[in-house]
């Protein structure tokens, strides 16, 4: 009986094998006895990963391969047998590569398009997307950051009080990313003729101070803002910002806003927290406010 441990890896991983592990000190090239799976860590500089050669006929192909960069620091070049480039994978990035013939001609295509994940994936590159169009313009995906699930009573006071923050971590902002801001409050109860006033802002400048809102029991305000990156992160940066509040004194809505601005001497690589505070105008029992939505995307 011959011994299934000799046959090919592509054959053998199916029967139970490995994939194929390794720290890159130079280039590696696949064969039809690689591993399906190549988990592998490029050191000292990018490395290229050829893929086999397919030949002319039919049976060159309906090979695949999942590569893996696993490397914090440098990228893997994928390539065909003729040294063309079929895709680059920066730290952290992944990619099904399949062998096809089309039009008589065999050859290598990244099969991920219509990945379906399930359960939580950690990615360190920047993912994009054209959505189903052909040569179409690749959009950046980004995400909800952060949600605020509890709500935050400001009440008896007159101290400037926070209602909603997250920290970004450093280098977050960086040429092109966004951070928007979104949230609401209620204003529960108010004793005479109390005043408000909210303020949006990154780190400690204010994106945005409101005029004072006469609001009374049961008036809502809902706020968003823009954060841009206009640079790569660094000790001093500068970013653009807008932000807006839509509000409701004695039943009636009013809008406000900044309008477009840039903010300079941003230190975008550290830690920046973005937040809403809210300020009553005195101090009474019956003053009493609710901040109940915060959330921030990133995109970019």
């Amino acid at each position: 009986m011959k011994d299934i441990t000799k046959l090919p890896a592509q054959l053998w991983l199916q029967a139970g094998s490995g994939a194929g592990v390794a720290t890159l000190s130079g280039n590696r090239t696949l064969n039809g006895e690689s591993a399906h799976f190549q988990i592998l860590t490029p050191s000292g500089a990018n490395r290229d990963v050829t893929l086999p050669n397919l030949g002319t006929t039919a049976t060159g192909n309906g090979q695949w391969f999942v590569i893996r960069n696993a490397g914090s620091t440098y990228n893997l070049v994928v390539k065909d047998s003729g040294g063309s480039t079929v895709a680059t994978l920066p730290p952290g990035a992944f990619q099904w590569f399949v062998s096809a013939r089309v039009s008589g001609t065999n050859a290598w295509y990244q099969s991920f398009s219509d990945l379906a994940l399930m359960g939580a994936v950690a990615l360190t590159g920047r993912l994009t997307t054209t959505d189903g169009v052909a040569s179409g313009d690749a959009r950046i995906v980004g995400g909800n950051v952060h949600t605020k699930t509890a709500t935050t009573t400001v009440s008896n006071t007159t101290t400037e009080t926070t209602i909603g923050s997250h920290a970004l971590a450093a280098n977050v902002i960086k040429a092109g990313t966004t951070v928007r801001i979104r949230g609401s409050l209620r204003v529960t109860g108010v004793n005479a003729t109390p005043t408000v006033t909210l303020k949006i802002k990154l780190g400690s400048t204010a994106i945005m101070t409101t005029t004072t809102l006469s609001m009374i029991a049961n008036d809502i305000a809902v706020f968003d803002a823009d954060i841009t990156g206009t640079e790569a992160a660094g000790a001093s940066t500068t970013v653009h910002a807008s932000a807006r509040v839509t509000a409701s004194q004695s039943g009636t809505p009013v809008s406000a806003g900044a309008a477009p601005a840039p903010i300079a001497s941003v230190a975008t690589n550290g830690a920046l927290t973005v937040s809403a505070t809210v300020t009553w105008s005195a101090a009474h029992a019956s003053n009493v406010l609710v901040g109940q939505q915060f959330s921030v995307d990133v995109v970019g």
